[in-house]
């Protein structure tokens, strides 16, 4: 399976907290910004690890 990018996170992260605006029921809609959430974590640790793996490719080789 293909790791996720960053992108792909956020777009999660979007679409879940687009459900939870639409919730009526507070526990799910709480539920839903909390998924949301969490997307947005591995969004930024997917960025994280693409700009450490940016900073390795430039390094110069010994």
């Amino acid at each position: 399976m293909e790791a996720l990018t960053s992108r792909e996170f956020v777009l999660r992260a979007l679409a879940a907290a687009e459900i939870a605006e639409s919730c009526t029921r507070p526990d799910l809609r709480q539920s839903f910004f909390d998924l949301s959430e969490q997307w947005l974590s591995c969004a930024g640790a997917a960025a994280d690890t693409a700009s450490a793996g940016d900073m390795g490719a430039m390094r110069p080789s010994a």
